[in-house]
């Protein structure tokens, strides 16, 4: 990634940006292709268990907190 953020400051536009990311992204996923990961189902479970933490973080925002000690 580091490389591929070296090669996008030479683009003004977004277009060419995203094109250099798109190289690194998809040599990415077929590394962990090759190597058995499914990457779009390790993005999943990533996704789910973030909304999970979040939520969890919203329910616990929900209660009441404890009176503090008199």
């Amino acid at each position: 990634m580091k490389q591929a953020r070296e090669q996008a400051t030479d683009f003004k536009s977004m277009k060419g940006i995203s094109a250099v990311f798109k190289i690194y992204k998809t040599q990415n996923e077929d590394c962990l292709n090759t190597y058995g990961r499914n990457w779009r189902e390790l993005f999943k479970a990533y996704v789910d268990a973030a909304n999970a933490r979040k939520a969890a973080g919203k329910a616990r925002a929900g209660t009441p907190a404890a009176a503090p000690p008199k």
